[in-house]
């Protein structure tokens, strides 16, 4: 008998795709704040998505060092490994 379940392959790929492109936007959208950073709430709205996948991606991208959370204001800014991936690409362009 045939088995209905869907390829857990082919989903999980789709799935990660589409977890990478909103991590994408998440941080494309972070910085156009600049280093003062924003809030979740700033961010959600600015990205026009809702704020509990917001925040998933949030606490994956500070646990990556790709993004900071500003302990004065507790916003969210670009981190120190972005910094590491354009100074490479510095290199690159040059």
């Amino acid at each position: 008998m045939p088995s209905t379940k869907p390829d857990s392959h082919r989903t999980g790929t789709t799935l990660g795709a589409r977890s990478i492109g909103r991590a994408a936007l998440v941080l494309r959208t972070l910085s156009t704040f600049g280093p003062r950073g924003a809030a979740l709430k700033e961010i959600a709205a600015a990205s026009g998505l809702p704020k509990a996948t917001v925040h998933r991606i949030l606490a994956a991208l500070l646990e990556a060092r790709l993004i900071e959370r500003l302990e004065t204001t507790r916003d969210y800014r670009l981190g120190p490994e972005l910094f590491a991936f354009g100074a490479t690409m510095a290199e690159v362009a040059d």
